[in-house]
């Protein structure tokens, strides 16, 4: 999908959601769950939230795709982060040995981004990734996930080694403070 029509649906939904008097899904919310890629029950969160009878969770929307190659780019944006231990799939942390890759180029970064997408495009909305922290001969990878093999399949096909997985059982912040 071309990033203006996401944000598009996007915008839709949260406006939808932000009407008080909301109580029933209208067909649009069936249109931008379809537009967003996300399922009911996530929608139901939304909606929750909007209405102010749930915990508000942390959610952010990329401005811009982190590879060029055609068709959906849903698999390799970072459009969601959740604050929550109630997620549609969990999430894994990887740490990824990769000696020297703190002195790669841009250019190197982008071509590696461009193969993981690649893969996660042909894996397909089972396995997303979220970000990832380069350190000097670390990659920590943050990616959401039916499970742990689909994560292990990912890097396999990819090339990319994955020294350790692990899943995330919950999140904290300086906001867990203030609960």
């Amino acid at each position: 999908m071309p990033i203006s029509s996401f944000a598009a649906a996007w915008r839709r939904l949260a406006r939808d959601l932000a009407r008080p008097h909301r109580r029933d899904p209208d067909p649009l919310d069936a249109a931008a769950c379809r537009d967003l890629g996300i399922d009911r029950s996530e929608l139901d969160s939304f909606a929750a939230e909007a209405a102010g009878a749930a915990d508000r969770t942390r959610r952010r929307v990329a401005a811009a795709p982190a590879c060029s190659h055609a068709g959906s780019h849903v698999q390799c944006l970072p459009w969601r982060s959740f604050h929550s231990t109630e997620t549609v799939m969990p999430k894994f942390v990887i740490e990824r040995a990769i000696p020297g890759i703190g002195a790669l180029t841009p250019a190197e970064l982008q071509a590696a981004s461009q193969k993981s997408c690649g893969v996660l495009q042909e894996l397909g909305p089972q396995v997303q990734w979220d970000h990832s922290y380069v350190t000097g001969d670390k990659l920590y990878c943050v990616y959401v996930a039916h499970d742990e093999a689909l994560v292990r399949e990912h890097a396999r096909r990819a090339g990319f080694p994955a020294s350790s997985v692990a899943r995330v059982l919950s999140i904290i912040d300086p906001t867990t403070a203030e609960a």
